[in-house]
């Protein structure tokens, strides 16, 4: 049987040193907090850098069209994202929304890619220009998670059996940019073309 893994993971798609200048030049400057104090991930759009991952995922579409078997149709903005400190992205399906016991999809979204801007470390020494200690990208559904790698992009189904969340950031802070693409007829994401499980996805 031929496994076949239900994400696309291209590392290097951008170098490190354009993620510390993205992370640098974005605007984010103090987090907001919750009513309990809490630092919460804050989220923007960029112009600029925007068109410039734009350029460097596009030539990607194509694969990602014949991987899945898909049309592309429309890409959504590029929200980047900051989680400080103690912040944390709660579980949560990219194109759905749990009513009255069942999923149902409130939004044009059928894959999510997530491009990771920092590394993952948590053994000293620790670099907080460009380290974080937390913040994986975690799929409750497939028990386990993905370290964040500077430059690396994880594309994944936006359906429900994908709903995802990034752990409590411990030290340091994490950044990432979150894009959905929508195609021209939904996405039915069918498991048993994906056999397997992650011990031999990767």
């Amino acid at each position: 049987m031929t496994i076949k893994s239900p994400f696309i993971v291209i590392p290097d798609l951008i170098s490190p040193s354009l993620c510390e200048q993205i992370v640098d030049d974005v605007g984010f400057h103090s987090p907001d907090f919750d009513v309990k104090g809490v630092p919460k991930v804050s989220r923007c759009k960029d112009d600029t850098y925007e068109q410039i991952l734009y350029k460097r995922v596009k030539p990607h579409i194509a694969s990602f069209e014949q991987y899945y078997n898909f049309e592309h149709k429309l890409t959504e903005r590029f929200i980047f994202e900051w989680m400080p400190q103690d912040s944390l992205i709660d579980v949560h399906c990219e194109n759905c929304e749990y009513i009255e016991n069942k999923w149902v999809k409130t939004k044009q979204r059928d894959f999510t890619g997530v491009l990771f801007l920092c590394d993952y470390n948590e053994r000293a020494p620790f670099d907080t220009d460009f380290e974080c200690y937390g913040g994986k990208l975690e799929f409750i559904n497939h028990n386990f998670s993905f370290n964040p790698n500077r430059g690396t992009l994880v594309v994944f189904p936006s359906e429900p059996r994908f709903c995802n969340a990034s752990s409590r950031v411990l030290a340091g802070d994490a950044y990432q940019v979150r894009f959905h693409l929508a195609a021209k007829t939904s996405y039915i994401h069918d498991m048993s073309l994906f056999p397997g499980d992650y011990r031999n996805w990767f």
